[in-house]
């Protein structure tokens, strides 16, 4: 592990800014366009997703359930050499089924970034669980 660079940390928080607006816009493709092509996605209670398109089919399916924004709070953020990093944090979903009372749940998360030939910060695996 090394000492997280300033700069590396702003670029993965604009990137978290990035999912932010999406999941509030209903843009999955915007969502799923965040994560590698062999991002793995460990959803609470549900399969192991694997690659973009699924990741994208499976923020769509989420969307589709009411799910209308979140907001991440990073508490952890350690570079792991050059190309990759990990983030622990909270998150905060609002959620609006259709015909139902809004609300919001509160989950916890780990992130495995990695940085692609192209520099950009990508999500490789997202896992999280409720914050219980």
């Amino acid at each position: 592990m090394v000492q997280a660079d300033s700069g590396i940390r702003t670029e993965i928080d604009q990137v978290n800014r990035r999912f932010e607006e999406a999941l509030e816009q209903g843009d999955a493709a915007a969502v799923g366009s965040v994560y590698t092509d062999d991002a793995v996605l460990l959803p609470p209670n549900g399969p192991m997703t694997n690659g973009r398109d699924a990741i994208t089919k499976y923020w769509q399916g989420v969307m589709d359930m009411g799910l209308r924004g979140i907001e991440l709070r990073t508490l952890s953020f350690v570079q792991d050499g050059d190309d990759a990093a990990h983030e622990i944090g909270t998150a905060s979903l609002a959620i609006k089924p259709e015909g139902g009372e809004p609300m919001t749940d509160s989950v916890k998360y780990v992130v495995l970034w990695r940085r692609e030939a192209a520099g950009e910060w990508r999500l490789a695996v997202d896992i999280w669980n409720g914050a219980g």
